[in-house]
């Protein structure tokens, strides 16, 4: 089975008190689509951090995102849009936005509570990090 190297964002905000994390979501439903972070593929001579920020910006609309640090790796079997098998290693990195402005997003998105997201999470692997994570990165 083939490996692919993909990198994502991590990226939280406060609105009306309550700390929301922004997810992708397909097939235009967020209840009933694939919900999971911002991310992608490495393209060619592209690092962990150059991807991550890419994609965060090109599915999102999200301008000027900055890493503050490496969260961690999530491994998960993948199904490419060819049909073909994967393992999918998914890097992902914490990002804060001064402002928190979206411009044009090739994906649908949208701010979640923390019960919302673990709701709506499609891969179990995401959902486990994403629980394990929340605590450091909300305080």
């Amino acid at each position: 089975m083939n490996k692919v190297i993909c990198a994502g964002g991590v990226i939280v905000k406060t609105v009306d008190n309550t700390p929301k994390i922004l997810l992708v979501y397909f097939r235009d439903d967020p209840y009933r689509g694939e919900t999971t972070f911002p991310k992608g593929h490495l393209e060619e001579g592209e690092s962990e951090e150059q991807a991550a920020l890419r994609e965060v910006v090109e599915e999102t609309g999200l301008q000027n995102p900055q890493i503050v640090r490496k969260l961690g790796v999530i491994t998960r079997l993948s199904k490419e849009d060819t049909g073909k098998k994967v393992l999918k290693e998914i890097h992902l990195f914490l990002m804060r936005t001064d402002d928190f402005i979206h411009g044009e997003a090739e994906e649908r998105y949208g701010w979640f509570s923390y019960e919302e997201a673990s709701e709506k999470l499609s891969f179990q692997q995401e959902n486990d990090f994403f629980k394990k994570i929340w605590p450091e990165i909300v305080k």
